[in-house]
């Protein structure tokens, strides 16, 4: 199925750990149902999806299909902004009528926006060139 999906397109999926406008349990659901492999380093491995090492380039069928972890990160922000913040307490739901607390104060975090910028730049000029894009890790999460 997930090979099907991915088909004759190339795919990078960035996943910010943690992400609070995205949960990572959708991006996860969509990464397997599109048959991508996950970047190697990354911080955690969610169940059935297979891993590649970096770089990574025509891994899936002859097409470069790859989720990447980028944590500490805030959504959208790690393009955009040196530093983002987050307003939820980590590993939600939580349980209890609460399942989303704020914290009492925004937590601010560092966002790699150079280090996705400069995977991203890889990937658009290797596939410029003619070539199966190329996904190089250029931050472990953690």
């Amino acid at each position: 199925v997930g090979e099907q999906l991915l088909g004759e397109r190339h795919v990078l999926a960035i996943e910010v750990l943690g992400d609070e406008a995205i949960h990572n349990l959708a991006t996860d659901s969509l990464a397997r149902a599109m048959g991508l492999e996950l970047l190697v380093p990354y911080a955690r491995l969610p169940d059935d999806l297979v891993t590649v090492d970096s770089p990574a380039s025509a891994n899936v069928d002859g097409q470069t299909g790859v989720i990447v972890q980028y944590g500490p990160a805030t959504h959208g922000e790690n393009w955009s902004s040196e530093s983002g913040e987050q307003l939820y307490e980590p590993g939600f739901p939580h349980e209890g009528l609460d399942a989303f607390p704020k914290l009492e104060t925004p937590r601010v975090v560092d966002n790699p926006i150079y280090e996705t910028l400069e995977q991203v730049i890889e990937v658009l000029s290797t596939y410029q060139s003619g070539q199966a894009p190329s996904v190089r890790s250029t931050l472990a999460p953690h």
